[in-house]
């Protein structure tokens, strides 16, 4: 078994929140082994922790956004999908602002500044989880299920009846460079009849062609940055969201049209799940030591 990780020094990264447009500021710190991901929120009465884990989820709309009484923290998913990606366990990311930096859209300005501040082994032995049945999880016309294995991979299918989508898939597999070179510089996206809407309602007042893909009737904003971008960043998004878990997780998971909102839901019916299995574990073994 593999031990934990984090990084080796801070890393700050400082950007425009894609909901308020306004500045936001983030460092990145390392962190103890068996902390996970917290982040640090500043507030009038001083700083609140709160974890990556769906306990801490307050809010799904178009984002995943972490929160405690007055503390809130929007759009976690990204800078949560580098660190899954880049398989770092533990890190305390304090944030002055309410949500994280849209930067670039993508993870890929989270990735690149989490490599850039080295990675460290801890002396902690890493705590997967992993259950031993398979899951499935469907509602409408999403679905997300998980069959056990020994290594983490994650295939996408995204599908949107639109001439410029349509169908189209993607895979992350643990080990190789898949998550970097496939899914981390897919951009944030939106289709340009929903971006004039939200804009009328004063919304996604940081969105630019900058740190988004908007997609026309007949042709992208601007090239794409890898094949099926669209369905790459749904990818990302379930990556970031899966870290909710609050531990590794082995398996292989496959997804077909998700959303925050699902991708929680799966993400709690697993802990369910394995809570479920531990609890029949340790009553297996009672019964067998009487």
């Amino acid at each position: 078994m593999s031990r934990q990780t984090t990084i080796g020094t801070p890393v700050v990264l400082e950007g425009t929140g894609i909901h308020s447009g306004r500045p936001v500021r983030v460092r990145v710190s390392p962190a103890a082994a068996d902390t996970w991901i917290t982040f640090i929120i500043a507030t009038p009465a001083g700083p609140v922790p709160l974890r990556a884990a769906t306990d801490c989820v307050v809010s799904m709309e178009r984002c995943t956004t972490l929160g405690c009484g007055s503390a809130r923290i929007a759009m976690v998913e990204h800078l949560l999908a580098a660190a899954r990606g880049l398989e770092l366990d533990n890190l305390e990311v304090a944030v002055e602002g309410e949500e994280l930096p849209i930067l670039d859209g993508s993870a890929l300005p989270y990735v690149e500044a989490l490599k850039s501040a080295g990675r460290v082994e801890l002396s902690a032995r890493r705590r997967p989880c992993a259950l031993g049945e398979p899951l499935a999880v469907a509602e409408e016309k999403a679905m997300i299920s998980l069959v056990p294995s020994r290594r983490f991979r994650l295939d996408y299918v995204a599908h949107y009846p639109h001439p410029m989508v349509g169908t189209q898939g993607v895979s992350v597999r643990q080990g190789d460079d898949s998550f970097e070179r496939a899914v981390a510089p897919a951009r944030t996206f939106g289709f340009i009849e929903e971006v004039e809407e939200l804009h009328r309602r004063g919304l996604a007042l940081g969105g630019s062609l900058e740190n988004a893909l908007i997609i026309h009737g007949d042709r992208f904003s601007s090239p794409l940055r890898v094949p099926c971008e669209p369905a790459a960043h749904k990818c990302l998004d379930l990556l970031g969201d899966l870290a909710l878990l609050g531990r590794p997780l082995l398996g292989h998971v496959t997804a077909f049209r998700t959303s925050h909102r699902f991708n929680v839901q799966f993400v709690r019916a697993l802990a369910a799940a394995l809570d479920g299995a531990r609890r029949r574990d340790t009553t297996r073994t009672e019964h067998q030591e009487v």
